[in-house]
């Protein structure tokens, strides 16, 4: 089974909190609104993306095992 490992840390900036793995940071932060910075995504629209990136694996994972153009499941 694959290990996954991020690192956040909080940043000296409001809400906002740097995330990275791999060598890859992302900033997370909250809207002015909220109290942040608006410099990143807030954690609800970070999981909301990661949902998204994950249904569409799927989608390519399933196009594959049934013979289907990948392009085909967003065809119709």
């Amino acid at each position: 089974m694959t290990k996954y490992s991020v690192t956040a840390r909080k940043t000296n900036s409001s809400l906002q909190v740097d995330a990275h793995t791999r060598g890859i940071h992302n900033t997370l932060d909250e809207p002015k609104a909220n109290g942040g910075t608006n410099t990143g995504l807030n954690p609800v629209e970070l999981e909301l993306g990661s949902l998204g990136a994950s249904l569409q694996e799927t989608a390519r994972k399933l196009s594959a095992s049934n013979n289907l153009p990948y392009g085909f499941l967003f065809m119709q």
